[in-house]
């Protein structure tokens, strides 16, 4: 039965009005049955486009070209406070999206981290020490090592092939030490080390080289304790000073676990005090005239016992003469010898008989006759 002829009291299009007010863009259900008597709902508002599904209605899918609601991403509050703008970041090559270059910023730098706390290049002659959370965890050889990315391991590279020198003492001033004699000699060294076990050096002491130092200087001043001042300041037992200070030096080292290897100890310096220079220095030169006056005597005594022996070696060939014929050889030295003696005697002895005398040498003047004695001078006493 319709609904507009079951009444005809006259209000059938007051009901009409309101069923069109009911189907209008307020109707929560949407549109009717399409018929003839609710077309009169076109004059009311128009639908928003998109169909005639209310935007509205709960119990009615979302119309197909609406967009999805999301929760806000990274990019999303990145673009805001960058204001939307692009730029020449806002694309990166291969049809990156907007803002991913600060994705590849970090993954660059990551890498970058794991590449230099992880690999380490050891090289000849020296090694790694590595350590895990800042605890001894091995040595690494010459070569290529890997590790865990810092922080976890660490590692710290030492030459330990390279020989070092340590000064003793450290300053520029006077090292005075007291000799067995009980005089003071200003005395400085070298000490030349390398190490030798890398984890001991590290960890038995907080400074090893300053131990090294203090361990050298206290040897040093032990062994001149116990030589004169002599044999120290003129270098004559230098040598063996040294290779002493160096064999108590090591066991003192080997006893305290430095881990190091001395290789030798060199004496730079060992002279007086400062202010008894002037002393020293007269007793420098007095040394020299002593050491060119012996130079002198050996020379001396050399020669001397080199003609002594020339003399001894003419004798022999004169006995070894003597014994093949005495007689004539005792006559021999008989006439050698006079006429050694009677070479400048103008005096001639003869038997007797016919002598004829040799022709005076007239060619040589006469000595002088001997000067007469001075008068005494008058006054004075003979």
């Amino acid at each position: 039965m319709d609904r507009k002829g079951s009444c005809d009291d006259g209000r059938t299009p007051a009901i009409g009005g309101n069923k069109s007010a009911m189907s209008g863009d307020r109707n929560p259900w949407g549109t009717g049955n399409g018929t003839a008597g609710e077309q009169d709902t076109a004059a009311g508002p128009t639908p928003p486009a998109g169909g005639d599904k209310g935007a509205g209605n709960p119990w009615l899918p979302p119309a197909s070209d609406e967009t999805a609601r999301r929760s806000a991403g990274l990019d999303d509050i990145l673009r805001q406070r960058r204001g939307g703008g692009g730029g020449p970041l806002r694309r990166l090559p291969g049809g990156a999206a907007e803002g991913a270059w600060w994705r590849w910023a970090l993954a660059g730098s990551l890498c970058a981290w794991l590449v230099t706390t992880s690999v380490h290049f050891v090289g000849a002659g020296e090694q790694g020490l590595v350590t895990t959370m800042g605890r001894f965890s091995h040595i690494a050889d010459p070569g290529v090592a890997l590790t865990l990315p810092w922080p976890v391991q660490a590692v710290a590279v030492r030459n330990t092939a390279k020989v070092e020198q340590l000064s003793v003492p450290d300053s520029a001033g006077e090292n005075l030490l007291v000799t067995r004699d009980g005089q003071l000699i200003d005395l400085t060294f070298q000490l030349r080390w390398k190490v030798r076990d890398l984890r001991q050096f590290e960890y038995q002491v907080r400074d090893p080289e300053a131990a090294l130092r203090t361990l050298a200087a206290a040897q040093m001043r032990a062994a001149v304790a116990e030589l004169p001042f002599d044999p120290v300041w003129d270098g004559s037992r230098q040598g063996e000073l040294q290779t002493r200070v160096l064999a108590r030096t090591q066991a003192v080292a080997d006893s305290w676990r430095l881990g190091v290897r001395l290789e030798g100890i060199d004496i730079t310096r060992a002279n007086p005090p400062a202010r008894l220079g002037p002393a020293f220095s007269r007793i420098t030169e007095a040394r020299e005239e002593a050491r060119k006056a012996q130079e002198r005597a050996q020379a001396w005594a050399t020669s001397a016992l080199e003609g002594a022996r020339a003399e001894a070696d003419a004798f022999d060939a004169v006995y070894a003469q003597y014994k093949i014929s005495p007689e004539v050889t005792r006559q021999r030295m008989y006439y050698e010898t006079m006429e050694r003696v009677l070479a400048n005697n103008p005096k001639i002895i003869a038997e007797g008989g016919n002598i004829t005398l040799p022709a005076p040498d007239t060619a040589k003047p006469p000595p002088p006759p001997a000067a007469a004695p001075a008068a005494p001078a008058e006054g004075k006493p003979e």
